[in-house]
């Protein structure tokens, strides 16, 4: 059934131009949802009264404006009605104050979800407005009701055949997805509309592109000819050993390297998230990064380049020539996996690599730690240790059981092997439901049964 939206002129008392005139707006209800939209006029406060402008000099014509801004509105209603289609307010309000709908084309629809109400920072703005355009490219044009399961499998198969990685597709389908969830939201589509309801996009498989911390080493002290090309490396070993970004490398001055006492601290705001990180340059990785810094006049000198992916495209052949990286798809962010893998292999605390990287979130900071045979081979010596305790010497069904207890001392436990359903350990002197119930009658209920003669003590 047609609902028929009210309108209501009002006076915003907190909205003021330069002469201290208050904004007129019109709060616009259906049902138990309401909202302020906004007009271009502005009159005291005495000059507003039973929703129109009195005592005024163009107290006609305002009122005049007043109830064209509100024929506007019902225009919308009424073309709404024809279209078959419920109003509702976000939907009243994105259509008349954002001027967006869902035949908007994507770059013009991806600009208004970006300046109204979007909390994200400006250089995601930016990427998604990068990412958009990629779109557009593909479909000159291309808006929301455009687009359905066939053009989104279409797109991913071009892209793909085009040598696009699979992880750069699927990050454009999580942008062109929610700006679907956007235009939901405003109800300028239904939910069933949405064609990502049939079409799953998966999950982007983290990258183990990790060189380890010899190979960085080599690589450093490898002979160049060009100063070119010792550039290029001396950049990618500097942010193996800082875990900086290429764009925070790029925006490094002489500030932000200072000396607190003996140890010289880079200090910067990152770009990406705006987070500010401090590292100790003369104790990170040995003082690697201090030592690449002081071969150049400044810092400027080093950084001073033209792109990530000029960078990116001289690093191969020197890796190669190198015999570093084997297949791996080596670039500058490869660096940051490596430094921030390469300091859990030292055994640096996962939050201490938060903080170095930047990460406002520590579950971010452990997708970027590959695990590596050194932290294998590190993790398992200590389990499997001469000087661990509580270790199990000897197992057998049928003979006693030999244990070294915490103290060291060896004792004979038993006659018969029994294990324990709850903890999956052997012995019931090793299940922890025992040491809270060793004084009661009924025992453990996980056992499987109690052996006559056997000693109450451990």
């Amino acid at each position: 059934m047609f609902q028929k939206v009210s309108y209501q002129v009002f006076q915003d008392f907190g909205s003021k131009n330069g002469r201290g005139e208050c904004q007129l707006k019109i709060k616009a209800k259906l049902n138990n949802t309401s909202a302020s939209i906004p007009t271009n006029i502005y009159v005291c406060r005495n000059q507003f009264k039973d929703e129109e402008v009195v005592e005024h000099e163009q107290a006609k014509g305002l009122n005049a404006m007043i109830n064209k801004y509100i024929m506007e509105l019902q225009s919308i209603e009424i073309d709404a009605f024809r279209k078959d289609i419920d109003i509702t307010i976000p939907m009243l309000y994105s259509m008349y104050v954002e001027k967006v709908t869902s035949a908007t084309p994507l770059t013009e629809f991806c600009d208004h979800i970006m300046n109204y109400g979007s909390g994200r920072r400006e250089v995601t703005k930016n990427r998604y407005k990068t990412i958009v355009k990629e779109f557009e490219r593909y479909h000159p044009g291309v808006c929301l009701e455009d687009i359905d399961i066939i053009w989104l499998k279409k797109f991913e198969k071009t892209r793909l055949n085009q040598g696009v990685s699979d992880s750069t597709v699927w990050s454009n389908m999580k942008v062109l997805r929610m700006l679907f969830n956007e235009a939901i939201k405003r109800d300028l589509m239904k939910p069933n509309q949405n064609p990502f309801r049939l079409y799953e996009i998966p999950e982007i498989r983290s990258r183990n592109d990790v060189l380890m911390f010899q190979q960085v080493e080599e690589f450093e002290l490898m002979g160049l000819r060009t100063a070119a090309e010792r550039r290029v490396r001396d950049i990618f070993c500097f942010a193996c050993y800082t875990g900086l970004r290429w764009y925070d490398i790029k925006q490094l001055k002489s500030s932000n390297i200072t000396k607190v006492g003996d140890v010289t601290w880079l200090k910067i705001k990152t770009h990406k998230t705006g987070a500010f990180v401090q590292i100790p340059l003369s104790i990170i990785f040995f003082g690697n990064a201090l030592r690449i810094l002081e071969k150049y006049e400044s810092v400027e000198k080093m950084v001073s380049y033209a792109l990530n992916s000029s960078v990116n495209r001289e690093l191969k052949p020197l890796l190669d020539k190198a015999g570093i990286g084997g297949g791996q798809r080596v670039s500058m962010h490869t660096a940051r996996r490596t430094c921030l893998t390469g300091l859990a292999d030292f055994g640096v605390p996962i939050q201490t690599i938060q903080k170095i990287a930047g990460h406002s979130r520590i579950t971010t900071t452990s997708k970027y730690v590959q695990l590596s045979t050194g932290m294998i081979q590190r993790d398992l010596e200590h389990a499997f240790c001469e000087g661990n305790a509580n270790k199990i010497v000897h197992i057998d069904l049928k003979r006693p059981i030999m244990r070294i207890s915490v103290t060291g001392k060896k004792l004979f436990v038993g006659s018969e092997l029994m294990r324990c359903k709850n903890c999956s350990f052997y012995q019931k002197y090793n299940c922890k439901l025992f040491k809270k119930r060793m004084n009661n009658e009924s025992w453990c209920d996980s056992f499987s049964e109690r052996l006559d003669g056997e000693p109450y003590r451990f």
